[in-house]
């Protein structure tokens, strides 16, 4: 299977999440950004649909990333979290320049390079069977809940994905 990373939302669209769905069932995996507007991922595509693996982002405490008025989507359209707090990636600026960037995106870009390992080591697996394989090796209860808003507390997973211990074995 192929692993697109989704880096981006937008508001709520069936025709986008239909497209989506489409892909997820012709093999491939998708990895999609919650967000950062600090409300319910469900309220945003790609992040809503069920067949997308949907990240949040935690920051260097493994807490809700939040800057200001802006922070991680959350709710039960996120799959799991990962760190997205000042990341370092290359810059547009010049060829050998860096930046730092927060948000979604790129917890997600996380995440989509620990399903690429972990897909290189069992590589027919679908994306139920990833998201699975994610899950099984995040960490969880590292969240506070009540750094998360009071209505969305009980249905945003609390787990921070990591990369398995090379000598563990996929289960």
């Amino acid at each position: 299977p192929v692993i697109l990373l989704l880096p981006f939302v937008g508001g709520f669209s069936r025709t986008l999440n239909a497209a989506c769905r489409k892909m997820v069932e012709s093999g491939a995996v998708l990895i999609a950004a919650a967000g950062n507007y600090n409300d319910d991922a469900c309220l945003y595509s790609p992040a809503s649909e069920p067949e997308v693996i949907t990240v949040g982002a935690v920051n260097f405490a493994d807490q809700p990333l939040s800057t200001g008025t802006t922070g991680t989507n959350v709710g039960r359209c996120v799959d799991v979290f990962a760190p997205g707090d000042d990341i370092i990636s290359a810059s547009s600026d010049c060829p050998t320049c860096f930046t730092t960037k927060s948000g979604t995106s790129q917890a997600a870009a996380h995440v989509a390079g620990i399903a690429a390992v972990l897909l290189n080591l069992s590589p027919n697996s679908s994306s139920a069977e990833l998201l699975q394989q994610l899950r099984y090796h995040s960490v969880k209860q590292v969240i506070n809940p009540e750094s998360l808003p009071l209505n969305h507390r009980l249905t945003t997973p609390n787990m921070v994905v990591a990369l398995p211990n090379p000598t563990s074995t996929l289960t």
